[in-house]
């Protein structure tokens, strides 16, 4: 089967945005979904007995059925297949993320997977995920025909997510800006040069892979300025922003640093943060995740697929 799009699905209301914008770019992908909830024992602290054994894994259960139900009443070809597990969000969606197309989680969920977009577990999903990760905004209208947003500073990670966002561009029929963005010197003098070295790392950035997307119309952005601002700027138009998740310079601050939680937090559209080909992934850790296929119930670790 080919890898699905996993989706970390919140036990909240506020979860319909990304489930809906990950079945429909299943679809657009021809890709199966596969739905994964992490119960969220927090929610019963101070609970005994059988409610405190069975209740995060009765709740679990009834969300994922409901957002299944969902899914296959918006998509009825859609192949879905889910997940439960306890244990920590990213640790789940990083074994996940050996076997999957795309991670995509909201950045406005509550609890936990708040916690794993917008704190600091989410560096370490970013950091580990064998997937690029997708963070998608509580938009009730998407701008779903506007351009891809890159993110751009010449380094090899960069190119990777320069790659993944005109990959993305040709497939959806899109223009692509790729925005390359560095501190403006205090300098008057100074900064004309700057901005032509500046000019230079973009324009051979683009020389690299631009040309194996001929059909992409690519509009190359210098700005001066902070990098955080320009992509949450250019997100209110866009259909996509495209981050590398190990970049260095101005970029690092945007994926890693507090930086990065402004970005995803305040994002009009979708945000996908692209790891390195090599991206390290721990080791298997043997946490249970019982999925549902059908009728039929099964155990197995998670990050495998039968």
């Amino acid at each position: 089967m080919n890898a699905p799009i996993v989706i970390g699905v919140s036990p909240f209301a506020d979860r319909r945005p990304v489930v809906s914008w990950a079945a429909n770019e299943a679809v657009l992908r021809g890709r199966a979904v596969r739905l994964v909830h992490v119960c969220q024992e927090l929610q019963w602290f101070g609970t005994s007995g059988v409610d405190a054994l069975f209740g995060p894994r009765v709740q679990g259960e009834q969300v994922l059925r409901e957002v299944e139900a969902a899914v296959r009443a918006a998509h009825p070809a859609l192949e879905v297949t889910c997940g439960i597990a306890d244990g920590d969000p990213a640790e789940v969606l990083v074994e996940e993320s050996r076997a999957a197309e795309l991670v995509v989680v909201g950045t406005h969920d509550q609890g936990r997977f708040a916690d794993l977009v917008l704190g600091s577990v989410s560096r370490e999903l970013v950091r580990r995920s064998a997937a690029p990760v997708i963070t998608v905004p509580n938009l009730e209208r998407p701008c779903v025909d506007g351009p891809v947003v890159v993110g751009v500073d010449g380094t090899e990670v960069s190119q990777e997510a320069l790659r993944f966002a005109l990959t993305e561009a040709s497939r959806t029929g899109r223009r692509l800006y790729a925005v390359h963005c560095w501190p403006t010197p205090l300098d008057r003098a100074e900064r004309s040069l700057v901005r032509d070295e500046e000019c230079r790392v973009l324009a051979e950035a683009l020389a690299g892979v631009s040309e194996e997307f001929p059909d992409v119309y690519v509009i190359p952005v210098l700005s001066g300025g902070d990098p955080a601002e320009e992509l949450v700027w250019r997100s209110r138009d866009a259909s996509m922003v495209v981050l590398g998740s190990r970049c260095r310079g101005a970029l690092a601050a945007v994926v890693l640093g507090s930086v990065g939680r402004d970005v995803l937090r305040h994002a009009s559209c979708p945000v996908a943060v692209v790891c390195p080909q090599d991206a390290r992934v721990a080791p298997n850790s043997g946490r249970r995740v019982t999925s549902r296929d059908g009728d039929r119930s099964r155990s197995r670790p998670a990050g495998r697929r039968s």
